[in-house]
């Protein structure tokens, strides 16, 4: 597969991930070290108990404080609309040439979130095929299949994060666009193999975790210099994945591009469940954070004002048994 590329594009170091220089080390602590939390339990569609949630996965409490934290009450995804457009949607367009998804297919996305892959799978798929959404957030997923109904026929999953609630051999194709973290992926990446029809394929795009996405570093860095605040939801968002040994990899690299530093906060902390871990910081310690964070960045600022952001991610690419 063609790596794509852009003029503007530039390495990112594999000891470093935030290309000022800030080593792994510093980026472990700043990620990896979890204050102890009684561990909750997810529900599903009926409001049952489920099994206990993956490490940074979202949990019912944390849905009720993102409600908590929105007039509308509008439940937040891991990726809203300003990352979705800069962040995801190049990568969503390499994912869609590596599955190849024919018309009428019958298709599993692994954890919908906000829906942008749901939709162009939905559109591809026409009304003669199926999307099977899964998620582990029951308010994720209606929002998701009241966007894709009318395109195909839709199905939808609540899971634990770790199992899927799908036939085996009943999918042409699964697909997962950077949602991985935070479930126990590899048990998710066994099962798509597990519902795949022979001839299918499972892609799925995951973050380098010799390379994390500079943006995110810098927001956890930040984070816990300037507030000492260890992100729950970035740990899960950017837990590494470890693929099964039938899936093979191939590395993608992109730009995201952002109109200025505001732009790039309101979509990182705003449009994300962040918003309500840093409710509890003061006005003057959350723009400490931002400063600093800013900082960080300041070597993806161009002349212009605008951030260019590199992004390094994995394809995971698996034929059916």
């Amino acid at each position: 597969m063609h790596h794509r590329r852009n003029q503007d594009e530039h390495p990112v170091s594999p000891r470093c991930d935030v290309e000022s220089g800030f080593p792994r080390r510093r980026l472990h602590d700043a990620l990896h070290r979890r204050a102890s939390r009684p561990d909750r339990r997810s529900r599903r569609v009926d409001g049952t108990s489920g099994a206990a949630s993956p490490a940074g996965a979202r949990s019912c409490a944390s849905r009720r404080d993102c409600r908590s934290d929105s007039r509308h009450h509008v439940v937040q995804p891991r990726f809203g609309r300003g990352l979705t457009v800069s962040l995801l949607r190049p990568l969503a367009e390499q994912l869609l040439a590596a599955l190849q998804v024919p018309t009428g297919a019958t298709v599993c996305e692994l954890i919908c979130d906000a829906g942008h892959l749901s939709r162009e799978l939905a559109r591809v798929i026409g009304p003669g095929g199926t999307l099977i959404l899964t998620e582990t957030d029951p308010e994720l997923l209606d929002a998701c299949a009241a966007q894709t109904n009318g395109l195909c026929t839709v199905l939808t999953r609540a899971i634990d994060g770790g199992t899927l609630d799908v036939d085996g051999e009943s999918c042409d194709r699964v697909a997962s666009l950077a949602t991985l973290g935070g479930t126990d992926a590899t048990s998710l990446l066994r099962e798509a193999r597990r519902v795949l029809r022979p001839g299918g394929t499972a892609a799925c795009i995951v973050w380098d975790a010799g390379a994390l996405p500079p943006h995110e570093v810098a927001l956890s860095i930040a984070l816990h210099e300037e507030a000492g605040l260890e992100s729950r939801f970035l740990h899960g968002l950017l837990a590494p994945v470890r693929a099964p040994e039938w899936f093979s990899e191939t590395e993608l690299r992109d730009v995201a591009r952002f109109d200025g530093f505001s732009q790039l906060w309101l979509a990182m902390i705003d449009e994300r469940p962040l918003a309500s871990e840093l409710r509890s910081l003061s006005q003057e310690r959350r723009d400490a954070v931002r400063r600093r964070c800013e900082a960080l960045l300041a070597g993806h600022a161009a002349a212009d004002g605008t951030m260019r952001i590199p992004v390094a991610a994995r394809l995971l690419v698996s034929a059916g048994a």
